[in-house]
């Protein structure tokens, strides 16, 4: 092997060993910042450490502490990821399940305009958990949601559709939702929009 080459093998080696370990200290670094007054870093610092990513080991009880700082300090994500603990409730975490106060976290991340924090508010109101029913409001927020590019919300929102709840039914609609689900990634919504077009070929339509 020529010197050019090494040399062009060492660095690449270089480069993956540094990528490596920033990817390691990445959950602390997030959590540096998430308290350091930068609550940007909170939600992806929960992140990390509910599901072991980044460096960090597995521990439910960090990722709370991060996205109750970064809600306190008023980024919606966080407050939307710290809803679905108390939504599902967290004894290591110290959080009893209460889905009226999930269901205020997710109104609250909602308000910021944050996609998941609509959509999990819409799925307690279109089963009137922890809240009044009101599929009209669930379909509305899911719409949002879905705008801003969540996948669940858009099939949640062709379901919606197709049935005719909380809106008026429009099998139309309901395979463009899942056809802009599927380009979301999300595999769900791809097998549905072909079974829609199966159906729609069968009938004639």
């Amino acid at each position: 092997m020529g010197r050019r080459a090494m040399a062009f093998l060492a660095a690449v080696v270089g480069i993956g060993a540094t990528s490596t370990a920033a990817a390691q200290y990445e959950a602390a670094t997030t959590w540096a910042h998430c308290f350091s007054g930068d609550a940007r870093f909170c939600a992806e610092a929960g992140e990390h450490y509910a599901e072991g990513t980044g460096g960090a080991d597995r521990n439910v009880a960090m990722a709370a502490q991060a996205w109750n700082q970064g809600c306190e300090a008023g980024d919606a994500g966080s407050c939307a990821r710290l809803g679905s603990l108390h939504e599902v409730g967290v004894a290591l975490a110290g959080i009893p399940r209460s889905l009226s106060a999930a269901a205020r976290l997710y109104e609250r991340a909602c308000r910021a305009h944050d996609a998941f924090g609509c959509h999990r508010l819409a799925r307690l109101l279109w089963q009137g958990r922890g809240v009044r029913r009101n599929v009209r409001r669930a379909a509305r927020l899911d719409g949002e949601a879905c705008d801003r590019g969540s996948g669940d919300a858009c099939v949640a929102l062709a379901a919606a559709y197709a049935t005719g709840r909380g809106v008026a039914r429009d099998p139309d609609r309901q395979a463009a939702l899942l056809r802009r689900a599927c380009l979301m990634g999300h595999s769900g919504a791809c097998l549905g929009s072909i079974a829609s077009d199966v159906l729609q070929l069968v009938r004639g339509d």
